[in-house]
């Protein structure tokens, strides 16, 4: 607002006698007032979408926090598989070693680690690693894992350590191959 339109709010005795005064300065006080309005939204406008800004980016800087967190576990777990694998062929020999073998597995599940494979289950080039293969006694049973050579291991869904298999095929008669 200009000076001029900056309204004397003590009005003397003689403008407040004079109508098209009072009417003039309602005027520009309706007018300032609309050109308050229009900055208090704007403003208000640039707040909401600066506060919405700043939630997503919140949001999207714990995801890429998470994302490396969880990688880096992957990569330090997937260090220890080879520990925990070596563990269990030397229990074999020393049963004394299942306790540590069983608080080590513990350790690594509390950090997600699951171990999968199981006979029976359908074979899955992603998350299996075929290194022979078995006849199956029936189609239905065709080309799912028929024996667990070494369990795979993943973390948060993604696999660390494919399971190395014998798969399951079934050959009839006229499939000799």
């Amino acid at each position: 607002m200009d000076q001029e339109d900056k309204i004397n709010i003590e009005a003397n005795e003689e403008e407040l006698g004079d109508q098209a005064v009072l009417r003039d300065k309602f005027t520009k006080l309706k007018t300032g007032l609309k050109v308050c309005e229009e900055e208090r939204r704007d403003y208000l406008e640039g707040w909401q979408r600066e506060r919405a800004d700043f939630a997503n980016w919140k949001r999207e800087n714990m995801e890429r926090r998470d994302e490396e967190r969880n990688i880096l576990i992957g990569d330090i777990v997937r260090d220890f598989i080879p520990v925990l694998e070596s563990m269990e062929k030397a229990r074999a020999w020393s049963p004394d070693l299942a306790f540590i073998e069983t608080q080590m597995e513990h350790v690594l599940a509390n950090y997600g680690l699951e171990k999968f494979g199981k006979a029976g289950e359908p074979f899955d080039p992603k998350m299996h690693e075929a290194i022979a293969e078995l006849p199956a006694e029936d189609e239905s049973k065709n080309h799912t894992v028929g024996e667990i050579v070494s369990v795979g291991y993943k973390l948060g869904g993604r696999v660390l350590k494919v399971s190395k298999v014998k798969v399951a095929i079934y050959k009839t008669n006229n499939n000799k191959d």
